[in-house]
């Protein structure tokens, strides 16, 4: 009984000894993305579509309110009859709703712009990482933009590294 007690330690041991292994290292993937002349680029090219869209937002919101203003003075001088003034007053509702619907269309078109030009950026640094740890023979590396290291040796920071990977200086 104490021998198989014995050998399945023995046992234990040797399946985990390789996992405590494991060589760590940490990277800040938010101050390499912070230099990266791609990312500059793509924030510009996001401003300028979101500025282009949310201009057309901007000139709806402003026709809408000159209706309203139309309207209001109009009803004000007795110039529309009051059984024109409901059909008055559901062309502005709907004039709205295509507005609110036209500003969603924005947010979902500024998300998907948004991945489209981010997502090959991300996907450089994290293979950049990757080719790193894989060179200096590390199994796993953190990322400390994300707050989720608590304690790492700088020795082991991939930073400048990863950095130099990518040709940034």
């Amino acid at each position: 009984m104490t021998k198989i007690l014995v050998l399945t330690l023995i046992l234990a041991f040797a399946v985990a000894a390789p996992a405590m292994a494991q060589k760590s290292a940490y990277c800040n993937s938010g101050a390499v993305l912070a230099q990266m002349p791609e990312l500059k680029q793509a924030d510009n090219d996001l401003q300028g579509f979101q500025t282009q869209l949310i201009k057309k937002s901007e000139q709806m919101g402003n026709e809408w309110k000159a209706n309203l203003a139309e309207f209001q003075r109009k009803v004000e001088a007795g110039l529309i009859p009051p059984k024109d003034q409901e059909a008055g007053s559901a062309a502005l509702q709907t004039q709205m709703k295509d507005i609110q619907k036209y500003e969603e269309e924005v947010r979902n078109k500024i998300t998907v712009k948004r991945e489209e030009l981010y997502k090959p950026i991300l996907e450089k640094v994290n293979k950049a990482v990757r080719d790193v740890a894989k060179e200096l023979g590390y199994t796993l590396v953190f990322d400390t933009s994300t707050n989720a290291l608590l304690y790492g040796d700088e020795s082991l920071d991939l930073t400048e590294r990863v950095k130099m990977k990518l040709g940034i200086k």
